[in-house]
């Protein structure tokens, strides 16, 4: 009875710790598309510096050695943006002298901040769902370079599968 009791307990607190688990990596997979979001646009305007043609054939570079077709593509997309937001900069360069380097590279560096933050933030709430419910963590994939303890990994593709203990 005392038993029965007890288990009763122990299974309603082990849905909440795993909702809690499913909500908290909701916000990390949102967090991760800020992320990027963030990144692309610090990156992006950093590349419409004087220094940003260096960038920009670093970028290049890595796309042509590393990227596939898709990626080509999407550098390609990329780099069209990039000319025309450089010639609306010398644009505004020429007529008010206000849109200078110097603006552009801190307004980079505060939004590259923000990303850092979130990532950090991102660390945080892995490692509480890795805490709260180790099944929402693997299936979820919130680090999919943890492949589990010794070779255990996840089965199953989403959150009905089960990792091998909590």
């Amino acid at each position: 009875m005392v038993g029965k009791f007890f288990q009763k307990i122990g299974s309603q607190i082990d849905k909440k710790k795993t909702a809690l688990a499913n909500k908290l990596a909701d916000r990390h997979a949102f967090n991760e598309k800020l992320i990027m979001a963030y990144s692309f646009v610090a990156e992006g305007l950093a590349e419409t510096t004087e220094v940003g043609d260096l960038l920009t054939n670093i970028r290049e570079s890595m796309v042509d050695t590393y990227g596939n077709q898709s990626t080509k593509e999407a550098s390609e997309v990329y780099s069209n943006v990039l000319s025309i937001v450089k010639q609306i900069k010398e644009d505004l360069q020429g007529e008010s002298g206000k849109l200078v380097d110097s603006y552009v590279i801190r307004i980079s560096a505060a939004i590259a901040a923000k990303a850092i933050g979130l990532q950090i933030q991102n660390n945080s709430i892995a490692l509480t769902i890795k805490g709260l419910d180790k099944n929402v963590y693997y299936n979820r994939r919130i680090d999919p370079t943890d492949k589990g303890p010794e070779g255990g990994g996840y089965s199953g593709g989403g959150s009905g599968g089960y990792y091998g203990g909590k």
